[in-house]
């Protein structure tokens, strides 16, 4: 498979530049190039809420932007074919990737077990009984202080209450 040798993305100049097929050649060239459409509009040399701006007020680019990503979608999930079929391409690249730019379709799913299973694995490694049982005792403890602390707070004001009286005795 021949890919296409893009430069590094160049930087982005003052003023709001004019759009023109120039641009928009090196917009969608970036774009079938794998690019995200930020990448793109730095390798155009436009910042990227301008090129957001033309998407906007243009129906026939917004419909050229999206055919070349998905240019670049194929491209990819051909790399994962071949190497599925015995070529040997980088097929953790394209995976990557994939699920980079379209995650919703390409990321891995994870089940709410198996997130479970991994912060009590993380807690297990990180907090062993005897840390467990430490932090406990100091939340317990704390917990009795406060309590301590309010009961003796309302016994006070009871008393302050109780010895000035306005009443007469």
């Amino acid at each position: 498979m021949t890919q296409t040798n893009l430069p590094a993305v160049t930087p982005v100049g003052p003023g709001r530049p004019q759009y023109s097929e120039a641009v928009k050649r090196k917009l969608l060239l970036g774009l079938q190039g794998g690019y995200t459409r930020k990448a793109a509009a730095g390798f155009a040399g436009i910042h990227h809420s301008t090129f957001y701006e033309w998407i906007a007020k243009d129906p026939d680019f917004k419909q050229e932007v999206e055919t070349a990503e998905n240019v670049a979608e194929a491209r990819y999930t051909a790399t994962i074919r071949r190497a599925a079929t015995g070529d040997r391409q980088d097929v953790r690249a394209a995976i990557e990737w994939l699920s980079r730019r379209r995650p919703a379709q390409w990321r891995e799913k994870m089940s709410i077990d198996d997130k479970v299973l991994t912060v009590e694995e993380e807690i297990d490694e990180k907090l062993r009984d005897d840390e467990l049982d430490r932090r406990l005792q100091a939340l317990a403890d704390e917990a009795v202080r406060r309590v301590s602390d309010r009961a003796s707070g309302d016994a006070e004001a009871d008393q302050g209450e109780a010895g000035s009286s306005d009443e007469p005795s």
